[in-house]
């Protein structure tokens, strides 16, 4: 076993531990493992499907990989974090010379001072003991750096949990496992962030982080789609790993493309917290011509010309007001528009469909269900002070890899049976239409 403070940790002062890496890692290439085992305790055989349980994992296990799974896809760790459990270590004289020791945690630290950090290895880098907010930032960071638009042999680019383990024995079934996420990050390289749990009291509490490539490609299709390997990493007081499985839960809970719920994560946080410019920032405005002088009644590309020189060019985003006409306004319009929607909600208030808040309900497809990565809406809808419910329906069109923003709905659906249909999921015979897009027909609901 190889004492921590030589791989650039020191190790704590109380609740020793450490890890080993065999010598073709030495280098640096990390390959993580993990192994899911059965509902029931028992270690899977890495050959064939996945236990008959819930998500194919231990109870604890499927309970913290839907936290993980939902702050990956949102890029947003902060419940995860908020789980981590902090290691007391007792701050040396003097930096070592070259990595190693518990720092950045001790800096400027006096002799024998005691500060709780948690540890995190970067792949390929150093290992580092830190503070809970540079453990956030780093794995946001990670997250953030996602490019949802690219796609390789593993799938698209997005923040996606990929395989839970935990070790061969069934007693540590569900009290020692880790979660693997998976992007391929702005540099093109497919990175990883693994996050490893312990139970203690019937808590999970993560107390170890690894981030960074996953380089050895020959080991790679198994810590990713699942299967036997041999051992990577061993941590004191654990029990040796030596297969992984693929968690069922991620692609149940997702019943269109994977790239699509992504999207959805993430917009489903932004109307969630009211933060909304990223949104409309990267949406795919239209360019439009402005006429010499505008019309008597509805129609042409207004607000948007307003006080537009004849034949000038600008760019808009067109807004349907349900039950209304439609307007095409500029980013901030449309921002605007949004904002009084999120402001409108009255989360007190309920109906056959749920309560007053912001809620995302569904998503809506063509029939072809393979083009529903390239054009797709997502159906949020509140109540407010008006006696209705109110919908915002935002229309998706993938451009360049990346889908964005291209129409926006908002009001109430009136025909009963199309308000069932977008909430509770269903289809759509004749419903909204925009030029060059397949008609949507079919509302997946996403789940609560």
């Amino acid at each position: 076993m190889r004492n921590p403070s030589k791989a650039g940790l020191a190790a704590p002062r109380r609740d020793p531990w450490s890890f080993e890496v065999p010598a073709a890692l030495a280098l640096g290439a990390l390959v993580l493992l993990v192994l899911a085992c059965g509902g029931d305790g028992r270690p899977p055989d890495a050959g064939g499907q996945p236990p008959a349980d819930e998500c194919g994992a231990a109870a604890t296990v499927c309970a913290v990989a839907e936290v993980v799974n939902l702050a990956a896809r949102t890029s947003d760790f902060t419940k995860v974090v908020a789980m981590a459990a902090p290691r007391e270590y007792e701050c040396p004289a003097t930096p070592p010379i070259g990595p190693g020791g518990p720092y950045p945690l001790c800096k400027g630290a006096r002799a024998g001072e005691e500060r709780q950090g948690f540890p995190i290895v970067y792949v390929p880098g150093e290992a580092a003991v830190d503070t809970r907010e540079a453990l956030l930032r780093a794995l946001n960071a990670w997250a953030s750096a996602a490019q949802p638009g690219k796609s390789d042999a593993y799938g698209s680019g997005g923040n996606r949990l990929f395989t839970v383990g935990c070790a061969g024995e069934p007693a540590f079934c569900g009290e020692k496992f880790a979660l693997v996420v998976s992007n391929i990050s702005s540099i093109q390289t497919r990175l990883q962030a693994v996050l490893f749990f312990e139970t203690e009291d019937r808590q999970p509490r993560l107390t170890w982080t690894a981030i960074g490539s996953l380089t050895q490609l020959t080991r790679s299709d198994a810590v990713l789609r699942g299967g036997k390997t041999a051992e990577f990493l061993s941590f004191e007081g654990w029990p040796r790993i030596g297969a992984f499985y693929p968690l069922r839960s991620d692609a149940e809970g997702c019943p269109v493309a994977a790239e699509v719920c992504d999207v959805a994560a993430r917009v489903g946080k932004a109307v969630e917290t009211a933060d909304l410019r990223s949104l409309i920032a990267a949406a795919a405005l239209k360019e439009y011509t402005c006429p010499a002088q505008r019309p008597q009644g509805l129609g042409g590309p207004y607000p948007l010309c307003d006080n537009a020189a004849g034949g000038e060019k600008r760019s808009g985003l067109t807004i349907a007001y349900l039950q209304s006409e439609g307007i095409v306004v500029d980013r901030e319009g449309a921002l605007q528009a949004l904002d009084r929607f999120v402001a409108a909600a009255q989360p007190a208030k309920t109906d056959a469909f749920g309560d007053g808040g912001n809620r995302l309900y569904t998503v809506g497809c063509p029939d072809d269900a393979a083009a529903c990565k390239d054009n797709f809406a997502l159906v949020f809808s509140n109540l407010g002070s008006v006696p209705y419910r109110t919908m915002l329906l935002l229309f998706f069109e993938r451009s360049g890899g990346e889908a964005r923003l291209a129409w926006i709905a908002i009001g109430p659906l009136l025909d009963a049976s199309q308000q069932d249909a977008v909430l509770k999921g269903g289809r759509i015979v004749d419903f909204l239409r925009f030029a060059g897009w397949p008609p949507l027909t079919t509302f997946h609901r996403l789940g609560q």
